[in-house]
C-alpha cells in the first residue's frame, strides 16, 4: 500500500524543522535504478509529508520491480540534516552509512542513532543507498525516513569554486529565490508562523550573499579564461596563415621540381638517342674495317698485288 500523506500537516512547520517543503521542483525526490542501468525522469517519486514528531517523517512509492540503488534528495535547500528511521519496504535499514555509495557533500554515521548526517553548501543535499540484499521477500513497497535539521550553522562557508561548482552555484541561487519567495506567501497565509522561521530566513538571506560572492568570484574567473581562451584564438589563427604560406611554397617548389623533372628526361631521351647514333656509326666502321681486312687476305692467297 502506498505511503498515505499527513492530515493537517504545517507546509511552514515542515520547512521549519526539516527543510522540507512539499511541492514544486524543491520537493522531496527519489530515483532508482538496478545495477549497470543509470538514472532518469521515467524512475522518480515525489515523497509525502506523513507527519511531524522529532523530524518530518516522508514516505515514498517504490515500484514493484526489483531495485539495487536508490537516490534520495529529501529537503529543499542547502544545510546540515539527520536522516534517521529508514524503513525499505517494511524492513528496518540497520546499518544505512554501511550503505553510502556517494553523497553531496558529506555522508557520516550518526552515534547512537541507526542513521546518517548529509550536508551540502551549495546544492540540496543528496546521496545513494545500495538495497540490494534489503526486503527480498517484498514489503508494503515504500520507502520511509525521517529527516531533522540540525541546529546552527549547516555547511561551512561556501569558498570560490570552478568549473561544476559554478553551475551547480547558479542553480542553488535560482532554487532559493523561488523557495523563499514561495514560504513567503505561505507565511503571508497563515497566523502564528513560529519564530524560528525568521532565522530560517535571515539564513537563506545569508547564503544568497554568499553565493552572489561566489558568482562574482566565478566571474572574474570567468573573464581571465576569455581573456587567454581570445590569446590562443589569435595564436592559431597566425599559426593558420603560416601554415598557408608553407602549403603555398611547397606546391611551388613542387611545380619547379617538377619542370626540372621534366626537362631532365628530356635531356636524357636526346642522350640515349645520340648514343644510339654514335653505336649505328661504329657498326658501320667495324663492318668496314672487317671487309678491307678480308679482302687484303684474298689477294695475298691468290697471288695478287699488295
Amino acid at each position: 500500500m502506498p505511503p498515505a500523506p499527513g492530515a493537517g500537516v504545517s507546509a511552514v512547520l515542515a520547512f521549519a524543522v526539516g527543510g522540507v517543503l512539499a511541492g514544486g521542483d524543491a520537493a522531496p525526490r527519489l530515483r532508482w535504478r538496478r545495477a549497470g542501468e543509470g538514472y532518469d525522469d521515467a524512475r522518480m517519486a515525489t515523497g509525502e509529508i506523513l507527519g511531524i514528531d522529532e523530524g518530518v517523517v516522508l514516505g515514498f512509492r517504490l515500484p514493484e520491480a526489483r531495485l539495487d540503488f536508490l537516490l534520495l534528495e529529501p529537503v529543499a535547500i542547502p544545510g546540515r540534516y539527520r536522516i534517521d528511521g529508514l524503513v525499505f519496504r517494511g524492513q528496518a535499514v540497520a546499518d544505512p552509512q554501511g550503505r553510502v555509495i556517494t553523497a553531496v557533500d558529506d555522508a557520516e554515521a550518526v552515534a547512537g542513532a541507526r542513521g546518517l548526517v548529509v550536508s551540502s553548501r551549495f546544492d540540496r543535499p543528496a546521496f545513494e543507498l545500495d538495497v540490494r540484499g534489503l526486503a527480498a521477500d517484498g514489503g508494503d513497497d515504500a520507502l520511509r525516513l525521517v529527516v531533522l535539521r540540525e541546529a546552527g550553522p549547516g555547511a561551512a562557508a561556501p569558498t570560490p569554486v570552478e568549473g561544476d561548482g559554478f553551475h551547480a552555484a547558479q542553480a542553488a541561487i535560482g532554487r532559493l529565490g523561488r523557495e523563499v519567495a514561495a514560504l513567503a506567501d505561505g507565511v503571508s497565509a497563515l497566523a502564528g508562523v513560529p519564530a524560528e522561521l525568521a532565522g530560517l530566513r535571515a539564513h537563506d538571506e545569508t547564503s544568497d550573499e554568499r553565493l552572489a560572492g561566489v558568482l562574482a568570484a566565478q566571474d572574474r574567473t570567468l573573464g581571465a579564461i576569455e581573456e587567454r581562451l581570445a590569446a590562443a584564438v589569435a595564436g592559431i589563427a597566425a599559426l593558420e596563415r603560416a601554415t598557408d604560406d608553407l602549403q603555398a611554397r611547397a606546391g611551388d617548389l613542387q611545380t619547379r621540381t617538377d619542370d626540372l623533372q621534366a626537362r631532365a628526361d628530356a635531356r636524357h631521351a636526346a642522350v640515349m638517342e645520340a648514343l644510339g647514333g654514335l653505336q649505328a656509326h661504329l657498326d658501320r666502321v667495324a663492318h668496314g674495317v672487317e671487309k678491307v681486312f678480308w679482302r687484303r687476305w684474298l689477294r695475298r692467297l691468290r697471288g695478287g698485288a699488295r
